[in-house]
């Protein structure tokens, strides 16, 4: 190459790296970066650093430091917290900074003095037979490498496998050549009790306008205090850092309240690719019962990471996982997490308003209402969401109540009329809210509706004993400063339309029928009378036996269970339903199937 062309390259190269660290310089001071050192205010920062030092072994504390560590709840994954302390080491004072330096350091030879390197050559474990940080030492295969190091190679190998060559996702920044050309993992004592693992972000990548970094991981080295022990620990810690090392190719947070996002993926992450571990099972509970946290509200004791369930619904609904990483280069390119998530769903014809509020109803149907087939497909042992509020209606009803931002709530209401029922509201700030109405009647037939509140709904004819569970949506997106802070206000009213009576009398509607006792709790009729008087209604076998007997007051609906008056049940057939008032009578088949 002649000396005009290697000027030209030169020039080339040092114009893309000074642009490339200008552009990040001007995002990082535009709030393009994690919270700035001026937001931090001394308690803040000493309340970081002792939680950065709560995720080491206690005989890694510094003794000045021990006692002075809350008891905080378990801590699953710590790589928010070490990203934060990165990203702001200046705030600290110089002998907090001395201390976290050793904690985001990698950990040295002397301390994990073996290696093995992955089949494919991609992955360094970094690991040792001796001390506490020493692996569980069976080799069954005797290939002179301990079994769980082998498990943690071929783990982070189908990780790397199934994330970028089959999701396609790009791979982590190069770290350089530190600790060799591989990707560096490190199995010793992580410490905490229940921490997996973390994945360190180290070093600024120059060349790129992102705020992207280079990384390793360290993850436990035996996995015997967790809800996940063993090597399925290991393995779901590998699908979930490793993510996170993506993660921090695209772009680091730039705010707090991006960071659940980052954990929302990668515990996904672990059941796409371990999907018969399903420890994230373990944060189910506490996502189906507060249903007042905020979608985009970070809990670094991990007590949302339920949200995951998010990635699940989406792929699932439109059988494409592409937007999720669509998502990651929409936050590449600058956006933010929640930006980004609309973005990627707009792409494919979505949008995050009406997904967020689908999403309420698949949380709905879990546990004993779980459908598989329909929706979540692990729903049936995930816990059922919980009911804000319970009423029964027989006339107008109003509820008045408020949500935070980016929540669902949810209102169950039981017909005691059969009717057509319409449904309006009032909200604060109008176009921040869309309610969701899930109407099932006895027979299991279920509609949903989605409106914006201040318009209503039409929730058409509803017989006696239906179900009606509204779910108000507020759709309004606040940041880390204001996120618990700002709730809106809301009212809904549930309206029954009495039916007009027909001028003659007698039964005008039998559903489901025919009735099939296996699949529907019971069969419903209307009738009609004029009359001021008690009704008796009567069920008969085809060949005139008397197998049920009642007697209402000025009521114009009966349902029955397909049980006799000795409480057995019956068996398939046709069977009359008489309807009898003073003088007057009505007689009426309808089939029943005992499968």
């Amino acid at each position: 190459m002649d000396d005009y062309k290697l000027w030209f390259v030169f020039l080339f190269v040092s114009n893309l790296l000074f642009f490339g660290t200008f552009r990040k310089s001007v995002a990082q001071e535009a709030g393009y970066g994690s919270k700035k050192i001026s937001q931090y205010s001394i308690a803040e920062r000493d309340s970081l650093f002792l939680l950065a030092l709560s995720v080491l072994p206690d005989h890694n504390i510094p003794i000045e430091y021990r006692f002075q560590i809350p008891e905080y709840p378990p801590i699953r994954c710590a790589t928010m917290i070490l990203a934060e302390v990165r990203q702001n080491l200046d705030i600290f004072s110089a002998e907090q900074k001395a201390v976290l330096n050793k904690l985001l350091q990698r950990p040295g030879p002397d301390v994990l003095p073996l290696t093995f390197i992955s089949s494919s050559g991609r992955f360094k474990i970094h690991y040792t037979d001796t001390s506490t940080n020493a692996v569980p030492i069976a080799d069954i295969n005797n290939n002179s490498v301990p079994d769980f190091v082998d498990e943690v190679a071929s783990a982070f190998e189908k990780s790397y496998q199934i994330q970028i060559d089959v999701l396609e996702y790009q791979e982590p920044p190069d770290d350089n050549g530190v600790d060799g050309e591989e990707y560096d993992i490190y199995i010793l004592d992580v410490g905490a009790g229940s921490l997996y693992g973390e994945t360190v972000s180290e070093l600024d990548v120059p060349e790129t306008p992102q705020d992207d970094f280079t990384s390793f991981i360290r993850i436990d080295n035996d996995y015997t205090q967790h809800f996940t022990r063993g090597v399925p620990g290991a393995q779901v810690t590998a699908a979930h850092e490793y993510f996170h090392a993506i993660q921090f190719g695209y772009r680091s947070f730039l705010n707090n309240d991006e960071k659940f996002y980052y954990e929302l993926c990668s515990v996904w992450m672990e059941d796409v690719i371990y999907d018969d571990i399903n420890d994230y099972y373990q944060y189910l509970p506490t996502f189906f019962r507060r249903t007042q946290t905020p979608f985009n509200e970070f809990d670094v004791f991990g007590h949302y990471l339920g949200e995951a369930l998010w990635n699940h619904f989406l792929v699932k609904t439109y059988d494409d996982s592409s937007m999720i990483r669509l998502s990651w280069e929409f936050m590449k390119d600058g956006s933010t997490a929640m930006e980004a998530i609309d973005q990627s769903l707009r792409e494919i014809g979505g949008s995050f308003d009406q997904d967020f509020v689908d999403f309420a109803r698949w949380n709905y149907f879990t546990g004993s209402r779980a459908d598989s087939i329909n929706f979540h497909d692990e729903s049936g042992a995930y816990p059922e969401i919980r009911i804000n509020e319970e009423r029964e209606i027989n006339s107008n009803i109003s509820i008045d109540d408020s949500s935070k931002s980016l929540t669902h709530k949810y209102f169950k209401i039981t017909t005691l009329l059969s009717s057509e029922y319409s449904i309006s509201g009032s909200v604060e700030e109008p176009s921040n809210w869309m309610f969701g109405a899930l109407t099932t009647t006895p027979s299991s037939e279920q509609k949903f509706h989605v409106f914006r509140p201040f318009i209503g709904q039409n929730l058409g004819f509803l017989p006696s004993l239906s179900e009606i569970v509204v779910i108000p949506v507020n759709l309004k997106i606040l940041n880390d400063n204001n996120i618990n802070s700002t709730v809106l206000s809301f009212n809904f009213t549930i309206e029954p339309r009495q039916l007009d009576i027909p001028v003659e009398k007698g039964i005008t509607e039998i559903y489901p029928n025919p009735f099939k006792t296996a699949r529907h709790p019971e069969v419903s009729f209307i009738f009609f009378g004029t009359e001021n008087e008690d009704i008796e209604v009567r069920i008969f076998s085809a060949d005139g036996r008397v197998i049920k007997t009642d007697n209402l007051t000025d009521k114009n609906f009966y349902s029955w269970d397909g049980k006799s008056d000795k409480g057995e049940i019956v068996s398939s057939g046709i069977y009359l339903i008489q309807v009898k008032q003073g003088n007057f009578r009505d007689i009426k088949k309808f089939a029943v199937i005992r499968k």
